[in-house]
């Protein structure tokens, strides 16, 4: 998949799993401003407790893009990130997500679920 393909999937993946209602918190305190940003770095979140850890690690891939979504200011010259969602090469979703004041959330811990 070409580079601007595969970015233009990743931001829509990470917007949307930022805007998900178990987040309206998020979403409404820091709203969503700019182009998000995205990198990549070899390896996975996977948590500890994720159930069949070994099975789960191998569906994730060993590749994962972190995508910066960026916060409504008044000043848009200073960039100051809402959101870093976590996407999984392999399975193409987003798993992991860290909000500005360092809350972060799986969607393999009891609260994602509830």
């Amino acid at each position: 998949m070409p580079e601007k393909q595969r970015n233009a999937e990743l931001t829509k993946i990470a917007k949307k799993f930022y805007r998900h209602p178990k987040f309206k918190f998020a979403y409404k305190l820091w709203g969503m401003m700019g182009t998000p940003t995205i990198t990549s770095f070899k390896g996975n979140m996977v948590p500890y407790y994720a159930p069949n850890k070994a099975q789960v690690e191998e569906e994730m891939g060993q590749l994962t893009y972190m995508v910066n979504i960026y916060a409504k200011s008044d000043h848009p010259e200073w960039k100051t990130v809402a959101a870093r969602v976590y996407i999984s090469d392999k399975a193409g979703i987003a798993y992991y997500i860290v909000f500005a004041d360092n809350t972060c959330l799986s969607i393999w811990s009891k609260s994602y679920r509830e």
